[in-house]
């Protein structure tokens, strides 16, 4: 009798030992699956909300005020604009930004980004879509009309404006973005920028190109090689020159 009663206490602590393990795999995939969800519902938060910043700093870029006179303040400047006005104004004429507006652009991107700075590199670039039709104006004089870029290496924060050649694809998703994780990109400003092709070469007078403003920001990460291992930065991918705030 008392040799039955001993298996059958052996037989009841297997079945608690087999349930015990078997609650204790549920509980850890259950914790498992918990962990991975808020993660996955932090990243999905943490893109919500750098991609809302974005486009809101994009906003607030464009329609920041701009001083026409450099030796004056916003404040004591008898002549004060939007400097999406400033970027159309400058760009009127041939296509290109002049060094007063990139200034301008430079230290507005640095205060509306000023949050992120240490946690984020970014990208603020005008694209004119150079598949548009526009007499006196051929596809090369389009494409990019500011690429305005900010990045952390190991010697630390370095901002560059470039003129890239390659494809806006190319340069976004291969190049550029190819080796980072997690880009947020600002919901697109349309801008209708306009230049002056004179009628007697040609030209309507004043045309418009078709063009839109946007920000593209990503947790700070080495930035990868372009195409056969060359500098990114270099003039066969996106042909930088470093500026420097003053």
């Amino acid at each position: 009798m008392a040799l039955t009663f001993n298996k059958k206490g052996q037989a009841s602590i297997a079945d608690s030992m087999f349930i015990l393990i078997i609650c204790a795999t549920i509980a850890a995939l259950l914790f498992n699956v918990s962990i991975n969800h808020g993660k996955n519902v932090e990243r999905q938060l943490n893109y919500m909300h750098t991609t809302e910043y974005a486009t809101s700093a994009l906003q607030t870029l464009l329609y920041s005020s701009f001083s026409y006179d450099e030796s004056e303040t916003v404040k004591t400047s008898e002549e004060v604009d939007y400097l999406l006005v400033q970027i159309k104004t400058d760009y009127v004429h041939d296509g290109v930004l002049g060094d007063k507006t990139k200034n301008a652009i430079a230290h507005t991107m640095e205060k509306v980004m000023s949050p992120f700075e240490h946690s984020y590199d970014y990208l603020f670039y005008i694209w004119a879509n150079p598949n548009q039709s526009i007499p006196g104006v051929g596809p090369s004089s389009l494409g990019f009309v500011l690429f305005y870029l900010k990045i952390t290496d190991d010697s630390g924060v370095k901002r560059y404006f470039c003129a890239p050649k390659r494809p806006k694809s190319k340069i976004l998703d291969e190049v550029l973005l190819g080796g980072v994780g997690g880009p947020s990109v600002s919901a697109p400003e349309v801008i209708a920028l306009k230049r002056w092709i004179p009628p007697a070469h040609g030209g309507p007078g004043y045309a418009t190109v078709h063009s839109y403003a946007s920000i593209v920001m990503w947790p700070i990460t080495k930035l990868p090689k372009g195409p056969d291992d060359a500098d990114i930065l270099g003039s066969t991918n996106l042909d930088c020159t470093e500026y420097s705030l003053s």
